[in-house]
């Protein structure tokens, strides 16, 4: 199982597709890596997240530090911008891999991540990572703003020898989300598109209809858990309920806790459902209010009017109260 860690919150960048809702304040460090120590017989790979990780180094590195005496991979998310800064850093830090969040060419990149230059940065953080032979992995957020323009970062990734381009689709985890989110067909269309891109690099592409890369079901607490900066457990990123606080709560519990076991009713008349299992819970939950609710990312859903017939049901109960 993998631990996602959120380091801290802070960020230097504004994202228009960040589903990052409030935090409490970033742990101590002493209380953090003590929260830590109670993952390491339960997870067999760790990555380090943000917020922007290497907003703090030196957190960071000790994090690592820790982790490295478990004999575990360790891999880091980035958007790239302190990597030129840090390169002697991250060089000793012995990492398995570093995810590049790369979401498009100079332009809809920097639209995207609220930043002019943000593109050149993580560009160049890729040759750097690629010069000090450090595993490289591209994520890519799809949304309205650069759907076509995973052709040109796909080059990129064949330019840095990444491991592979991972295609996700942006869950819309606040309200801000919603004008960029492709439609359920157009989404379709797009992934569609590029299952037929070949070339030297690995691309991950949603596959079926589950829209989570590498799975065909939401995996939450099968395949990791999240945790916050503050210390609150989550089942996923994209799925923001708290189901206890690192260090205090048995991670066994934690787990179980994360799992979404029952299938999204709202789905249920679909030939789908019980391998799909209502794809993204975190999704519908944002979307809808509702973790039952059908994923707002699925075309058959959309199709079949899942979604209207989910609604309808759940007004219906309403004004039965």
């Amino acid at each position: 199982m993998i631990a996602i860690i959120e380091i801290t919150k802070k960020c230097n960048l504004k994202c228009r597709h960040c589903g990052i809702g409030v935090r409490g304040e970033d742990l101590s460090l002493p209380i953090l890596l003590q929260g830590l120590t109670s993952l390491e017989d339960y997870f067999d790979d760790f990555r380090f997240v943000g917020g922007e990780p290497l907003m703090t180094p030196d957190r960071l590195e000790e994090a690592i530090a820790m982790v490295a005496n478990w004999d575990k991979p360790i891999s880091i998310t980035t958007n790239g911008l302190l990597v030129k800064g840090l390169k002697k850093q991250i060089k000793k830090w012995n990492l398995y891999s570093v995810c590049l969040s790369m979401d498009g060419s100079e332009v809809s990149h920097d639209v995207q991540r609220g930043r002019a230059g943000a593109f050149e940065s993580v560009k160049e953080a890729g040759y750097i990572l690629a010069e000090l032979g450090i595993r490289i992995q591209v994520s890519f957020c799809l949304t309205k703003l650069n759907y076509h323009d995973v052709e040109a970062v796909y080059k990129f990734c064949e330019q840095v020898d990444a491991e592979f381009l991972r295609i996700q689709p942006m869950v819309p985890m606040q309200e801000k989300n919603r004008e960029i989110l492709l439609l359920p067909h157009e989404l379709k269309a797009v992934l569609e598109d590029y299952s037929k891109i070949r070339g030297e690099v690995d691309i991950i592409i949603p596959q079926g209809l589950c829209l989570l890369p590498h799975t065909k079901h939401c995996v939450a607490g099968e395949m990791w858990i999240y945790v916050c900066s503050d210390g609150v457990v989550m089942p996923c990123i994209y799925a923001p309920l708290p189901i206890g606080h690192i260090g205090d709560d048995p991670v066994n519990m934690l787990i179980e806790r994360a799992q979404f076991k029952k299938p999204a009713h709202g789905c249920r008349s679909c030939d789908y459902y019980l391998s799909c299992r209502g794809g993204c819970r975190g999704g519908s939950l944002m979307y809808f209010n509702d973790i039952n609710a059908p994923d707002p990312n699925c075309w058959i859903a959309q199709e079949k009017g899942y979604c209207q017939q989910f609604l309808a049901e759940k007004a219906l109960q309403v004004n039965r109260i």
